[in-house]
């Protein structure tokens, strides 16, 4: 990707999208091995 591209995608494409998912998450992540079976539930940060 050249400079010229990436500064576009920066003002708006793909990385200003990415951009705005940055940030402080948290959840509940799952984990199934077998349909309708939870193998474990963590929190997430």
């Amino acid at each position: 990707m050249g400079k010229e591209t990436f500064e576009n995608s920066i003002q708006t494409g793909i990385h200003q999208k990415l951009q705005a998912l940055v940030g402080n998450w948290q959840g509940t992540t799952r984990t199934w091995f077998e349909e309708g079976v939870l193998a474990d539930e963590s929190p997430m940060r």
